[in-house]
C-alpha cells in the first residue's frame, strides 16, 4: 500500500488551495429571474460508437512438416519454403494412388516437381517432424567436398535445396503402414548445381 499512499500525497500536494473574495457590494440584479417555463430539451447524447471490429482470426497454422523442413534449412543458408495447396493436393493424389495400387512405392513419372516419399508402419509411429527428420539424416552421407546427386542423400539435398520455394505434403495410411508424400517447387537435385545449393552448415559462420 506504500505507492497508492504516495500517489495519493502527491495528487494531495498538486491541488490548488481555495481561494475567498469579498461579495460584491453592489450587486446586479439578474433581468429575467423567472427561469424558462419551458425550456429546450437537452440534447441526446451521442450514442455509442460502433464496436470496432473484430481482428481477423489468425491464418491456419503451419504444417508441422513445413516447420521441420524449414528448421533444417535455416541451418543450411537456405530461406524457409511456403506451403502450397496445389502441390499438397498433387502429392496427396500421388499417395492415394500408390495406395490403390497395394502400398507401392515409387515415384510420379508425370511429376515436374521435386519428390521425397517415405512409408513406415505402423501408422502413427512417426510423427510428422520425425518424417522429414528421416530424410535429413542422410546429411550424415553426403560428401560435401564432392558436391552431387547420391541416391543416398536424395531426399536431403532435396530438402535442403535452396532454390526451391514452395513445399506440399500428402499422407495415407496403406495396410499396416503411413506413406508419405511430399513435392517441391522448383524441383532440386538438378545435376551441375549441388555445389550452390547445398550448402555445408558451416556457411552460417
Amino acid at each position: 500500500m506504500r505507492v497508492p499512499a504516495i500517489l495519493l500525497l502527491l495528487a494531495t500536494a498538486c491541488t490548488p488551495a481555495p481561494t475567498h473574495t469579498a461579495p460584491d457590494p453592489n450587486p446586479v440584479s439578474d433581468p429575467d429571474p423567472d427561469p424558462d417555463p419551458h425550456p429546450d430539451p437537452a440534447p441526446d447524447p451521442d450514442p455509442d460508437p460502433d464496436p470496432a471490429p473484430a481482428p481477423d482470426p489468425d491464418p491456419d497454422p503451419a504444417p508441422p512438416i513445413l516447420t521441420a523442413h524449414n528448421r533444417y534449412r535455416a541451418d543450411h543458408c537456405a530461406a524457409a519454403l511456403t506451403w502450397s495447396a496445389p502441390l499438397a493436393a498433387e502429392a496427396q493424389r500421388w499417395a492415394d494412388s500408390l495406395a490403390a495400387r497395394g502400398c507401392a512405392f515409387e515415384h510420379n513419372p508425370k511429376t515436374r516437381d521435386g519428390e521425397n516419399l517415405a512409408f513406415f508402419g505402423p501408422p502413427g509411429s512417426v510423427t510428422e517432424q520425425g518424417v522429414a527428420e528421416m530424410w535429413y539424416r542422410e546429411r550424415d552421407v553426403y560428401d560435401f567436398d564432392r558436391p552431387g546427386f547420391s541416391f543416398e542423400a536424395g531426399h536431403f539435398t532435396q530438402l535442403v535445396w535452396r532454390r526451391t520455394t514452395e513445399l506440399g505434403c500428402g499422407s495415407v495410411t496403406c495396410g499396416d503402414g503411413e506413406l508419405w508424400v511430399c513435392n517441391y517447387a522448383p524441383a532440386g537435385n538438378v545435376e551441375g548445381d549441388f555445389e550452390r545449393n547445398v550448402l555445408p552448415r558451416s556457411c552460417k559462420k
